[in-house]
């Protein structure tokens, strides 16, 4: 189990984060590439200059939902400091599982639940996102991105 995720970022055990341009004849793009336990992956992203992409594939790990929100801030802020100050930092995408949890956005209603808020079956955590009542669970793979524009 992940714990005291925090930054500075830092890869799982057993993961590494390789950046690198790609040829000239590749159309002005980048790759940002990772390796996991599950060996090397890759993906391309369409750049106008050169842009980086952090992966952190937790994916293998149970996340608890509040230490991933908790750390998916900490990355926002970070980066909205940075920008503040003329400096740039990569976009971050994190691939994650949770145990089971349930999340209200910011549309939802407790009258919305199939159970009562006192005696719920998971954690339940209120959030700033949009929408209703989501569910998420061990096999639910989320991959929720802090990207930037420029």
């Amino acid at each position: 189990m992940m714990s005291g995720l925090a930054l500075p970022c830092s890869l799982p055990a057993g993961s590494t984060l390789l950046d690198r341009q790609l040829g000239s004849n590749a159309r002005a793009s980048g790759m940002v590439l990772w390796a996991s336990r599950n060996g090397p992956s890759a993906v391309e992203t369409e750049r106008r200059s050169r842009r980086r992409c952090d992966c952190f594939d937790l994916y293998r790990e149970l996340v608890p939902y509040k230490e991933a929100w908790s750390w998916q801030k900490s990355l926002v802020e970070r980066r909205h400091a940075l920008m503040d100050r003329g400096e740039d930092d990569s976009d971050t995408l994190i691939i994650l599982q949770h145990p089971p949890v349930y999340t209200l956005g910011t549309g939802s209603l407790e009258g919305n639940l199939k159970f009562d808020m006192k005696d719920a079956p998971y954690d339940v955590y209120r959030t700033e996102r949009g929408g209703e009542v989501t569910y998420h669970g061990p096999g639910q793979g989320l991959a929720p991105p802090a990207v930037f524009r420029r």
